[in-house]
């Protein structure tokens, strides 16, 4: 595919260029030898992240002068904010009408959005993510209750294998796939020690220090890359350049 396009949360923001967490084109380079007008012109794509998938309507006149859409790969990635956002839901009340239900509402509006994208504007090749096992963030490995629980995220990835299977029926002219980052991550978390990992459980409080990524001796923490989770609920770059590389065998075995 030439080209890419993605939708999703934090998880698919890409900041800065090399796609370190909470890094921008000067944090990546550790070079401060760029003027204000040298980067906003040519050296950072403003504005990366792209919040809902109805925004993609209003820029396609632009994306057709250079996009072919049925050369470009639409990947979404939606539903970890919707589950970590409702897992307090109460679940008593008449009208809730229980987790299931609720998640299906949430991804019938997702695929109806994405219908658009292949009715109105012809994109015809789709990936869709599996949610990641929140249940093991480290809060909730911690927690005797942990929010979202494994149950509930099973309940969101059982809704996204039928809501994508429905997809790919009604659209036989397209390219459909499910990616399960699920199973991906699960396999890293039960066995970290093969991916050069050492902390499943926990991150550095400091995460956000400037020399995180250089000095993290300096405060009291692993190397970033030996972490599982980057804070209360992220992954680190190194998972995510392993979950990349496993996305980039699943696609190429897909023939994509």
């Amino acid at each position: 595919m030439d080209h890419r396009i993605t939708f999703g949360d934090s998880y698919t923001y890409v900041q800065g260029i090399d796609g370190y967490a909470n890094s921008t084109f000067i944090g990546s380079r550790l070079d401060f030898a760029f003027n204000a007008s040298e980067l906003l012109s040519n050296r950072i794509v403003q504005n990366q992240k792209v919040k809902e998938l109805t925004e993609l309507f209003s820029a396609q006149p632009v994306l057709s002068k250079f996009l072919n859409p049925r050369e470009a790969l639409i990947g979404v990635w939606i539903g970890i904010n919707d589950i970590g956002d409702s897992d307090k839901y109460n679940i008593t009340k008449p009208n809730f009408p229980g987790f299931p239900s609720f998640y299906n509402t949430i991804q019938t509006t997702e695929y109806a959005a994405v219908q658009q994208l292949h009715d109105r504007f012809g994109y015809r090749n789709f990936v869709f993510f599996t949610l990641p096992p929140l249940d093991r963030t480290p809060g909730n490995v911690a927690s005797s209750a942990p929010n979202p629980n494994a149950t509930m995220v099973g309940w969101y990835n059982s809704g996204l294998a039928s809501h994508t299977a429905a997809f790919a029926a009604a659209n036989p002219d397209s390219n459909v796939m499910l990616f399960d980052a699920h199973a991906v991550l699960g396999r890293i978390l039960d066995a970290p020690a093969g991916y050069g990992i050492r902390n499943t459980t926990g991150y550095c409080p400091e995460y956000n220090a400037p020399d995180i990524l250089t000095d993290p001796e300096k405060y009291g923490c692993l190397p970033q890359e030996e972490y599982f989770w980057f804070n209360t609920g992220h992954l680190t770059s190194h998972v995510h350049r392993i979950l990349a590389g496993e996305l980039e065998e699943f696609l190429v075995g897909q023939g994509k």
